[in-house]
């Protein structure tokens, strides 16, 4: 299994952002992420 570039902490953080109105688009760019990681 391929480890993850985010912690579990992380990546729940990412997703409160997302669902409290910030633009996926956003949280993508101050990740240095892929926006479809929200999609997928």
């Amino acid at each position: 299994m391929k480890k993850s570039k985010f912690t579990d902490s992380q990546t729940m953080e990412a997703l409160k952002r997302a669902e409290s109105s910030i633009a996926v688009p956003e949280i993508g760019r101050e990740l240095a992420t892929n926006t479809t990681i929200f999609y997928g």
